[in-house]
């Protein structure tokens, strides 16, 4: 408003295979409008009275896709590494290196620790996705890391822990995600495109 801007758009895209839900962006929309309308010192009231969600709450939804770097590192930080993690074959491992550089373990185990009390009433199923995503990285962020490296160090122990004990957990892990996914992807979206997810 201060420097004639008229109109403003707010746009969401579904990435890569629509998986950005549509209410995940209400905190930016309330924002956005104070900030235009108001100020900022009101945001959280406002949220509340108009979502009926605890704004910090609700911003608790990209715990998981945020990786905090210490102020010592010097490389990039990466958002959304999440997705990489999450579509990293054990197997091949393609950013093994780049997870090395991470205590992603113990980073998602805490972001299960964070999203356990966040509450969102109605739109909690969205938060039920990303507590279900975390636990799932708990298990497999670092397991094509440790896998690769029991395997070259000839570790049979290691290995025999992995395919007895951690896989199993991992796919027990992944199974639960994707029934918290199908659920938010039905409740707000059409059904084609989940092939695509699924």
């Amino acid at each position: 408003i201060e420097k004639g801007v008229k109109y403003l758009k707010i746009s969401i895209f579904g990435d890569d295979g629509a998986e950005c839900p549509a209410h995940s962006v209400l905190p930016s929309i309330v924002r956005t409008a104070e900030q235009l309308y108001s100020n900022d010192s009101e945001i959280e009231k406002r949220f509340i009275e108009l979502i009926g969600v605890d704004y910090n709450d609700f911003l608790k939804l990209d715990t998981v896709s945020i990786l905090h770097c210490d102020a010592d590192y010097t490389g990039i930080c990466p958002s959304a590494l999440e997705k990489s993690v999450f579509y990293n074959d054990i197997m091949i491992g393609l950013i093994n290196d780049d997870i090395k550089q991470y205590n992603l373990t113990e980073k998602y185990i805490k972001d299960v620790e964070i999203l356990k009390n966040a509450n969102l009433y109605e739109y909690d199923y969205l938060m039920e996705t990303q507590r279900r995503l975390a636990k799932f990285l708990v298990f497999k962020a670092e397991l094509p890391v440790n896998l690769k490296k029991a395997y070259k160090q000839g570790d049979i122990a290691t290995l025999e822990n992995i395919c007895e004990e951690i896989i199993p957990s991992t796919i027990d892990a992944l199974e639960s995600f994707n029934e918290a996914f199908h659920y938010q992807w039905h409740k707000t979206n059409k059904p084609f495109g989940y092939d695509v997810q699924e």
